[in-house]
């Protein structure tokens, strides 16, 4: 949710974003998803080193340290057991498929916080799709006030099972209305089905 949240208080910076930096964010992205096609555990942490130099110079340390944090020591106990059953434990394909899972989450970040959602919100207009990380947006906005109303009133929802269940249900009704307002209005706008 933290870093959800960091994503999309990116939307309000909007800077214009240079169409080099963008080729280079969907080259990165297209090559880490094509990497599933060679089994090459080397590729696979070049793509890794490059996205984390990528992120670094963005200058978004706290989300690489927190993909590291997730996905590292996993990593290494599926690598120690290959290492130690020389191969017999644990397949490199295993391995290759773990780092891809890490390159391909290293390459939506980028994406996300390279180009900044409201720039790709207005790239992918063109598509019909900007519409979509709108949605989205404006959701995390309203779990964002529903969580901010239920801490005020004294409800902590990271510390009980009812607490999440509480924020994940108005959550939801929350959200309901407002798709259906917004489902009014885009009707009245004239995009019927």
């Amino acid at each position: 949710m933290l870093l959800l949240k960091h994503v999309f208080d990116k939307w309000e910076e909007n800077k214009k974003v240079s169409r080099l930096r963008v080729y280079a964010v969907f080259s990165y992205m297209l090559a880490t998803l094509s990497s599933i096609v060679f089994v090459n555990i080397h590729l696979d942490l070049v793509l890794s080193l490059i996205g984390a130099l990528s992120l670094l110079m963005l200058g978004e340390a706290v989300m690489l340290g927190v993909s590291l944090v997730v996905y590292v020591p996993l990593a290494s106990i599926l690598y120690a057991l290959s290492v130690i059953g020389g191969g017999g434990l644990v397949d490199l394909k295993l391995i290759h498929y773990y780092i891809y899972g890490y390159n391909t989450s290293l390459a939506f970040i980028l994406v996300f916080m390279g180009i900044g959602l409201a720039n790709l919100a207005r790239m992918l207009d063109r598509f019909g799709l900007g519409l979509t990380i709108r949605l989205a947006y404006s959701m995390m906005r309203e779990l964002d006030s529903v969580t901010s109303f239920k801490e005020a009133r004294g409800l902590e929802s990271g510390r009980s099972i009812e607490g999440v269940i509480a924020l994940v249900l108005d959550s939801l009704k929350i959200m309901l209305r407002r798709l259906v307002d917004v489902e009014t209005a885009l009707k009245a706008r004239g995009f019927d089905e």
